[in-house]
């Protein structure tokens, strides 16, 4: 089974703090050229997005240089509701009994993709605890994904859980 993560982009999509909206700018017409495209203006934080090593580590991979097959594994789903700046711990995924093997990539619902027409949805989201990550890194897990904005608490600007994941 795939699973698809992602979510519709569009002018209107919300965007953390200080980045710019998305742009679809018409760079080819259909009566003018016989096809038409556009060209899209967005940071790579846009909506569903992965972060690469080089997101908070110097000296490390570009998204570029990941090979695709990086992407391809058994996924497997934690629900754990959080609200607003809570943290997922190693004990709550060990109480999930979900048997994490290495090379998972482990997809937590937190139920905040409910939040994300909210003004706090980039600021308070929910994230996981330093423990956590380093029990997940512990199972050598393929990828963490979140369904919040970020792996790190929105209150947390130091992201700890970022550069854990991504060293």
């Amino acid at each position: 089974m795939i699973l698809d993560l992602t979510r519709e982009i569009s002018a209107d999509t919300k965007v953390f703090p200080g980045s710019p909206l998305p742009k679809f700018i018409t760079w080819t017409k259909m009566d003018v050229h016989n096809y038409y495209s556009e060209v899209i203006f967005m940071s790579t934080h846009t909506g569903t997005h992965m972060d690469a090593p080089s997101h908070f580590v110097n000296d490390v991979s570009s998204i570029d240089k990941i090979s695709v097959n990086r992407f391809i594994s058994n996924a497997l789903l934690i629900k754990i509701e959080k609200d607003s700046d809570e943290l997922i711990t190693a004990s709550e995924i060990e109480a999930s009994k979900v048997k994490i093997l290495e090379g998972d990539t482990i997809v937590f619902s937190t139920l905040w993709e409910n939040e994300v027409d909210k003004d706090y949805f980039f600021s308070h989201n929910p994230g996981l605890s330093e423990g956590a990550a380093k029990y997940l890194i512990d199972k050598k897990v393929n990828a963490v994904c979140i369904d919040s904005p970020s792996i790190d608490r929105g209150s947390d600007s130091n992201f700890p859980v970022h550069k854990l994941l991504l060293s």
